[in-house]
């Protein structure tokens, strides 16, 4: 036939690809899958073309296991399981296909190298050659000597992984091995810190679960930190914190695209920040907007995937206008660009943003306004694309109760808006399964409301774990919805102090991406 063919979507619970290869065997496709707590393997049947899931190894040690990786070796399936903490690596065979008893271990690893080898074939019923990522070197391991040694070929030790293997296996990896392997040599360095790579890393990266950090400014100290969240905590700490020591001080956290996040100081100067690699670099306020003397900003940063362009975007109107129009200005910031553009001035009957940051989703920035002369809500989005306005549906409300949208995020892919029903003491979170399709919004949780404000949603622990942020205690919350029980975040042993937060993924795409713009009047 020859063409392209789409299935429906479909939900394996939060179960979302994190090995890049498939595996075939037994007609059917396989990958190994990451969910927020453990890591199943999702197949799809070539012959029916459905999904379903292969049961992994049940552990019964008391050793911290993670899976990482899946292979076929002599027409079985094999899972790899790292236990840093002990230096081995645990290589399971499942010997009868699809029975979960059948899962056996049939060798453990003893690791020497910094970073989990793969198995690529078995040269006898000992030895297995694997590739190291961080030797670049094919290595045969023996089973029955428990060692390691360089696989020799034609009287020399292997030659070099090839640069698309290299790019295979290291983008797996998270941003703190990949900085260590540019180390390697500069032939490394000079590959993983190309552009080419640097996208092809977060392309595998994005197409992992909805694995976020947040960035937070605590409340006291107005010290700057990144969290590490842990989905299964132990001794009951939820995350670890880590003070990012950049020299500029920012009060607000706007938002977060492929790992940058947008931030403004006390004098409103804007900061595009990379909190992995501790690269910042900043952005002239646009001289095109209204005076901030009696209006209203709103900022977003987007990326736009037709011309590889990051954008920063500004909305801005006069207070107390009724039929007050949006002024919008952007700043394309890239090599390429590098200065402000005004847009015409885009009418949307009176609507006004009323929250302030924006939501970059599928190709648009989405901010929550409302109308001064009703108590009408609408979602305004601008395609970054296009650089055109568009209006996205908000839910239908058939119930009789007083429901106020006060908040709009992003959960799991899907927009999700947040309303406040005051007189029940609940709070209604919605989310749009299927973008722009205004029967697709569904209630995604009820959260019990015992908070003197409202609460916003920042980000998924678990299928059933919500963390929120409550502003009137200056905490993060964890709401478990099928418990409808909440408590506050413990951070490195106590609670969480916060008064901003927003969520982000690690990358390796530099905040220094405009650095090289020539004839700019507006980028400093």
């Amino acid at each position: 036939m020859g063409i392209w063919r789409r299935l429906e979507r479909i939900s394996h619970n939060g179960a979302i690809l994190i090995h890049s290869f498939e595996i075939f065997l037994n007609g059917a496709l396989h990958w190994l899958a990451g969910k927020y707590y453990y890591s199943p393997s999702v197949v799809v049947n070539l012959t029916d073309e459905k999904f379903f899931k292969v049961p992994i190894p049940t552990i019964t040690t008391t050793s911290l296991l993670r899976f990482y990786g899946i292979v076929a070796l002599q027409g079985c399936l094999y899972v790899l399981g790292d236990r840093r903490n002990e230096n081995e690596i645990d290589i399971w065979m499942m010997k009868e296909y699809g029975v979960v008893e059948s899962w056996t271990k049939v060798s453990v690893v003893k690791i020497t190298f910094p970073f989990c080898p793969t198995p690529v074939c078995l040269m006898s019923d000992d030895d297995i050659i694997l590739a190291a990522p961080g030797k670049a070197k094919l290595i045969i391991y023996s089973k029955k000597k428990e060692q390691l040694r360089e696989m020799n070929a034609n009287g020399k030790t292997s030659k070099k992984l090839p640069d698309e293997m290299i790019e295979e296996i290291v983008s797996w990896m998270p941003v703190k091995s990949v900085g260590q392997f540019r180390c390697v040599s500069r032939h490394w360095r000079s590959f993983l810190s190309d552009l080419k790579f640097i996208k092809a890393y977060l392309n595998y990266q994005s197409n992992k679960h909805e694995k976020f950090k947040l960035i937070l400014i605590s409340g006291v100290s107005q010290s700057r930190h990144s969290l590490h969240i842990n989905p299964n905590p132990q001794n009951g700490i939820d995350a670890i914190s880590t003070e990012l020591s950049f020299h500029e001080k920012w009060k607000k956290i706007i938002g977060s695209c492929n790992g940058l996040v947008l931030v403004l100081d006390e004098e409103d100067a804007a900061f595009l920040i990379n909190p992995t690699i501790l690269e910042y670099y900043r952005i002239s306020n646009s001289p095109l907007a209204l005076p901030k003397h009696g209006t209203s900003i709103a900022y977003a940063l987007g990326y736009d995937f037709s011309s590889d362009d990051y954008k920063v975007i500004t909305l801005s109107c006069y207070r107390g206008v009724l039929e007050g129009d949006l002024l919008c200005t952007y700043v394309d910031v890239s090599a390429r660009m590098g200065f402000w553009r005004r847009l015409e001035r885009i009418s949307h009957n009176g609507a006004i943003p009323i929250h302030g940051f924006g939501v970059f989703l599928n190709g648009a920035l989405h901010w929550l306004a409302g109308k001064y002369y009703c108590s009408t809500s609408i979602i305004v989005a601008f395609n970054l694309t296009d650089e055109k306005f568009l209006e996205v549906p908000i839910p239908t409300i058939t119930t009789t109760s007083l429901l106020h949208f006060y908040g709009i995020v992003a959960l799991k892919w899907c927009l999700c808006v947040m309303g406040d029903r005051r007189n029940e003491n609940e709070i209604d979170v919605w989310m749009m399964k299927e973008y722009g399709v205004v029967e697709s919004w569904t209630k995604f949780i009820v959260v019990k409301n015992a908070f003197p404000f409202c609460p916003t949603p920042v980000c998924l622990m678990s299928d059933d774990d919500i963390i929120l942020v409550a502003p009137g205690k200056a905490k993060l919350i964890i709401y478990n919805k099928k418990k409808e029980q909440q408590r506050e975040m413990n951070v490195d042993g106590k609670t969480s102090e916060c008064i901003r937060t927003r969520t982000f993924m690690e990358s390796l795409v530099s905040s220094m991406i405009c650095r090289e713009t020539e004839g700019s009047d507006y980028i400093t």
